[in-house]
């Protein structure tokens, strides 16, 4: 296990529609296979075994929202985490790679850091979507990331 910058996942197209919220259509360039993405940009995109971790956001400067994917390589969602606490302006800053299998970045606060762990089994964890992190996964689907604030 062990997390890579790649340019695999291409963006179709986009739809920022007036009562509908900003999505992407997004390929894996190997593959024909297309899903739909929160967000109107890709922030960036690593690879981990045979998975993909994608950051996605509306595209704005101070973003509201930020929407954290974990992909199998036919792009089915196996996690999607979404970080955003209503009318706070958020950029998404000093992303780096810390070991194998975690991320680092800050969002809220430059100064502040927060820890993406992807897990090597799914678990079963109590989350309660406390604000600003919201699981976007069924309570009872097992979780493939661990966000967590430090």
């Amino acid at each position: 296990m062990s997390i890579t910058k790649t340019d695999a996942l291409i963006i179709l197209d986009q739809f920022d529609e007036e009562n509908e919220p900003a999505h992407l259509i997004v390929k894996n360039k190997h593959h024909a296979k297309q899903i739909k993405l929160s967000g109107k940009m890709i922030e960036a995109q690593f690879s981990i075994d045979d998975c993909f971790i994608v950051f996605s956001s509306d595209g704005v400067v101070f973003e509201d929202g930020l929407n954290i994917y974990l992909l199998n390589e036919d792009l089915s969602v196996k996690d999607h985490v979404l970080l955003a606490n209503i009318y706070t302006n958020a950029i998404l800053q000093n992303l780096s790679i810390v070991d194998a299998n975690t991320l680092s970045f800050s969002f809220f606060n430059k100064d502040e850091k927060w820890i993406l762990e992807i897990l090597q089994r799914g678990q079963l964890m109590p989350f309660l979507n406390a604000t600003p992190v919201k699981s976007m996964v069924s309570f009872f689907k097992r979780k493939w990331t661990r966000l967590s604030q430090t």
